[in-house]
């Protein structure tokens, strides 16, 4: 029998370009004063050299900037770095590179000395801060593929509690969105029209993509965002060289370093929907000059714009570090327990017109606890030993355990028989015990009865727990080791995950005679193996001419084991070579050029192997008893990239093209399962090319402008999908056949700007950000050319797409005590430093809609929340 699922999955995008378009003569008029400011100002300079505190050389891309102020710069090869447009004053000079310790030192502008200012950074090894950080990362000196940093102070700016995905908004080429429509409960993201999925997201150097479905769960890492130092973004094909090989990007993220000084914090925050965040933070500084202790506990409660769409979430971070003359051992550990009811389900734009919060999962007749329940720890011991000066081991062995689970209400008119959840046939004999759409029918209409006259009742409405429980281990040695003009680095990986699944019916309206409570309908086990060796090599062929090799070998296998339904019990192994090399080379000292070519295989998931949870365990298999032949099979990518950045001590500038060419892209069809997850299938060719623009113009009087735009086109090259069309008699789905050449990918956008303007001092900051994003589609069936269906009356004559939105934001950070009046507006050594922080997010207020889907029966789609705040109270002692 032909079954049907409503979830929507996330939403809808409405507002529209048109209404955003009338709101950016404010951000004209700001770009306006600032430039009449600039021309009226009197500005200075600063200039020196970083040097290494041991060695005497050079350090290349040191970062320099001026505490308070949006005014920084990078170093040359020769380590020299300039800065300009100061007013007359003191200013604090910060230096810092991920592989030394940072310096400050105070300065008057202009400088009294007329004399080269040299600071000299001593090395330090840090085991997620040195060497694994120039293997994992991209230095600008050097970098094949596009990319974006996002130090601290500039994430602090942005971030309140959201989840951290939608404080990276901003980032070039990226989307986000959630289920409930604000900042809060599942998010996800997009790179480059690419879904999540295929987006590698890496913690110290730790993969967090689950292993079997490749899911972030950014919801189990709820107020991360808090305990986070940095973030790189890298677009297009991954630099690292082990774990998950992305397609669409990779985010690198690093948590927090440890303090040299000791440092009690405490966070307060109150913001729409009745969202409450409390956060204490607290770092030891040295103990015995070798030990370094910090501790985050944090809470965060909201109601969530949609109905029903509440969270109730507890974090802790914790850290310690032990520093040695050579070695570096550090321990990280971090989770906590997260409730929040499910919000995935989209409504159809009639019912949001009713009532535009409205969320289908929290009015499911008297069942009210479609709850997600999870907790998952996470436990790193990262060790580095520096051998010599050229030289250093870096091991990581990691834990990350996963339990919990979530209730679904499986109602009646989804069409799951019995069979599905694994009970005999129920009969009765009262053709009215239950509702009549519950029974069986002939095709005249007249009820079918058995042999003993009995009514066939094929239906039933129910409630399930659907559980699971994950281990994954990991080993990741590496070695780098600079020969000359070569920066080798070798290593390996070997990830074992092993999983639960189980579903448990645990309530339901009919049942059969003798069924057990809490009958548990599937339960199996599965097994992924990832074994890989990398090796990559940075050669400096010339002082301005650099080149990058690397390659990865990985064994893949995955295995299902104790299925006690349905006995299955096999194994799947892949094997990869991913390939990558390019260039970058100084043309002069303000212009790079570069570029770089990867090849990139990717393993379906567990799911598409095997999946019991549906009844239907052999679904993807052309034999119904070969479970080694899948019919999703690897996907190939293609990805050339090409660039150049333009800087100046005020300006930053980069161009890109990108070209990606993929072979059985596993895509989205635009329906989702029972689990509020992406149904999927390969499509034979796709081609995305873009262009990327980004850049940031320092102003005098601390103001600055930074923008970025991608101008791409994602579309299906050869593709033909089976859909469905009601078939109004029946009101069953009638399958028809599509052809998708030429159409645009399911939720890629072909249109992406942001644009940010603000204003940075020692004592307040305020930016206003614009985000556009241009229109989606639901499915992947927009060119019904050649489709063989009277589509005028079907849903598919429906609007299947989400239409462009422009939002704007708005950021306010003021320094309310401190020890100086320069650094605060109350100047009182006495007292805990406070700082107050204003979020208002949609400051328009402007209506549309962020994600959605398109099936046979209709188009539903989720609302984003309109104007709400988030203010916070953040007190250092």
């Amino acid at each position: 029998m032909t079954t049907r699922c409503l979830f929507a999955g996330k939403g809808r995008i409405a507002a529209g370009l048109r209404k955003g378009l009338s709101t950016l003569r404010v951000v004209l008029t700001v770009v306006g004063l600032l430039l009449l400011v600039q021309a009226t100002a009197v500005a200075y300079g600063l200039s020196g050299r970083i040097l290494d505190g041991e060695s005497g050389d050079p350090i290349a891309d040191a970062n320099v900037w001026v505490e308070g102020q949006k005014v920084g710069t990078s170093t040359t090869a020769e380590g020299i770095w300039t800065l300009t447009g100061l007013k007359e004053g003191t200013y604090t000079i910060h230096a810092g590179h991920v592989a030394y310790y940072p310096e400050a030192l105070q300065m008057q502008v202009p400088p009294i000395v007329d004399e080269e200012l040299v600071i000299r950074l001593q090395p330090r090894v840090h085991p997620t801060e040195g060497v694994v950080l120039r293997m994992d990362r991209l230095e600008e000196s050097t970098a094949t593929t596009p990319y974006t940093n996002i130090d601290r102070a500039e994430l602090q700016q942005r971030y309140y509690g959201q989840d951290l995905p939608v404080a990276l908004e901003g980032v070039p080429s990226l989307t986000t969105y959630t289920d409930a429509g604000n900042a809060l409960g599942y998010s996800y993201l997009t790179m480059r029209g690419v879904d999540f999925k295929r987006i590698g997201v890496y913690l110290n150097g730790v993969m967090l993509n689950d292993p079997e479905d490749f899911y972030v769960y950014w919801v189990d890492l709820a107020d991360f965002g808090a305990n986070v130092e940095d973030v790189q973004v890298q677009r297009g094909v991954a630099a690292v060289p082990y774990g998950l090989p992305s397609v669409g990007g990779t985010i690198n993220v690093q948590t927090q370093s440890f303090s040299e000084e000791p440092e009690v914090t405490a966070e307060y925050g109150i913001g729409s929907y009745n969202t409450r965040r409390w956060s204490a933070h607290l770092a030891s500084g040295p103990v015995e000059n070798k030990y370094y202790f910090d501790a985050r506990f944090s809470r965060i409660t909201s109601d969530g714009y949609r109905d029903k769409a509440w969270a109730d979430y507890f974090s802790y971070y914790l850290s310690g570090v032990r520093r040695g003359e050579r070695t570096t051992t550090r321990i990280v550990l971090f989770g906590g327990p997260i409730s929040n009811h499910m919000a995935y389900a989209g409504a159809t734009r009639e019912q949001l017109a009713q009532n535009r919060t409205y969320n289908p999962l929290a009015y499911y007749g008297e069942f009210n606890d479609e709850t997600d329940n999870y907790y998952q720890p996470h436990y790193q011991l990262h060790h580095t030993w520096r051998i010599n000066d050229s030289t250093t081991l870096k091991n990581t062995l990691y834990h990350i355990r996963g339990e919990g689970h979530f209730n679904v209400y499986y109602p009646s008119w989804w069409g799951y028989t019995w069979d599905f959840w694994d009970l005999p046939q129920l009969t009765t004999d009262d053709a009215d015990l239950y509702p009549s759409a519950w029974y069986r029918y002939d095709s005249d209409g007249n009820l079918v009865t058995n042999e003993e006259g009995e009514y066939f009742v094929d239906f039933t409405d129910a409630v399930a727990k659907q559980a699971v429980h994950n281990h994954q281990y990991g080993w990741q040695p590496r070695i780098s080791v600079a020969l000359g003009r070569h920066n080798l680095t070798v290593g390996g990986q070997v990830m074992w995950h092993r999983s639960q699944r189980f579903g448990d019916m645990i309530w339901a309206e009919a049942l059969p005679a003798g069924t057990s409570p809490n009958h548990r309908w599937y339960d199996y086990q599965g097994r992924k193996l990832n074994v890989n060796l990398f090796a990559r090599d940075i050669w400096q062929a010339t002082d301005r001419l650099s080149f990058t090799g690397a390659v990865q070998l990985a064994s893949i296998r995955y295995e299902v084991l104790k299925d006690r339904r349905f006995g299955a019990e096999f194994d799947q192994t892949y094997l990869f070579a991913t390939p990558h090399t390019g260039f970058s080379y100084q043309l002069s000292d303000p212009i790079r050029l570069w570029g770089g070519y990867s090849y990139v295989q990717r393993e379906p998931r567990l799911k598409d192997h095997y999946w019991a949870e549906t009844g239907y365990p052999r679904i993807g298999f052309e034999d119904p008893v070969n479970f080694e032949a899948p019919l999703i099979q690897p996907e190939t990518l293609h990805d050339f990239e090409i660039g150049t950045d333009w800087r100046s001590e005020m300006h930053f500038l980069r161009v890109n093209g990108y070209w990606m060419e993929m072979t059985d892209e596993i895509v989205d069809i635009g329906e989702y399962d029972v689990t509020g997850q992406p149904v999927i299938e390969n499509a034979e060719r796709t081609r995305r090319y873009g262009v990327e623009f980004g850049g940031r113009y320092l102003l005098p009087s601390d103001f600055y402008l930074e923008g970025n735009i991608n101008l791409a086109s994602n579309r299906f090259v050869d593709y033909t999908s089976t859909t469905s069309v009601v078939d109004e008699a029946t009101g069953w789905g009638v399958p028809v056949t599509v052809d998708n050449a030429d159409n645009p990918i399911i939720k890629a956008p072909e249109r992406l700007a942001n644009l940010a303007a603000g204003w940075n001092t020692e004592r307040a900051a305020v930016r206003l950000s614009m985000h556009h994003v241009g229109e989606q589609y639901l499915d992947n069936t927009y060119n019904f050319d050649g489709l063989q269906a009277n589509i005028e009356s079907s849903t598919l004559a429906q609007d299947r797409r989400i239409d462009a939105y422009t939002r704007f934001d708005l950021a306010l950070h003021l320094d309310l005590v401190g020890e100086t009046k320069a650094t605060a507006w109350i100047a009182s050594p006495g007292l805990p430093e406070m700082k107050l922080s204003l979020f208002v997010r949609n400051l328009l207020d402007e209506e549309y809609f962020i994600n959605g889907l398109a099936d046979a029966w209709g188009v539903y789609v989720i609302p984003a929340a309109k104007r709400h705040y988030m203010a916070q109270l953040h007190v250092t002692l």
